[in-house]
This record gives C-alpha cells, sequence and structure tokens, in this order.
C-alpha cells in the first residue's frame, strides 16, 4: 500500500502479484492489484481481478469506479 500510495503502481504490482501467489484468497491484496491496474491503465485487468476478489467475497465494498 505503501508503494501505491508513493505512485509507484507497477513496483506495488508487482509486490502485490508475489503475495497472491501465497494468498490467493486475500480480498484487500486483490483490492490493492485491481487499484493498481486501473492507476496504470490496465481497465480490463482490473475487471478482471474485481471478479476474483468478488467471487471470494460478494459483499467486499468496492469503490463506485470499480464497479463500472
Amino acid at each position: 500500500a505503501v508503494l501505491s500510495q508513493a505512485g509507484e503502481y507497477p513496483k506495488a504490482l508487482t509486490v502485490l502479484e508475489d503475495l497472491l501467489g501465497k494468498q490467493p484468497d486475500n480480498v484487500t491484496v486483490l483490492f490493492l492489484k485491481a487499484n493498481a491496474q486501473l492507476e496504470l491503465g490496465e481497465t480490463e485487468q482490473s475487471k478482471k481481478t474485481v471478479k476474483q476478489l468478488l467471487a471470494i467475497n460478494p459483499d467486499y465494498p468496492l469503490p463506485q469506479s470499480m464497479m463500472e
């Protein structure tokens, strides 16, 4: 999250991918990954990540920007 806050989205995405390798059902990490993908303009990938997150936790509180 610190890398994302610093605008280091490519680095953040790498760290998040590593975390998901160890914890594939971690919805917080999936949310952060989807956000980093959005910030990098990877809209389709972000949508896939959001779908993965919602498959694990359908009630996860997503911001409206990720629901589109």
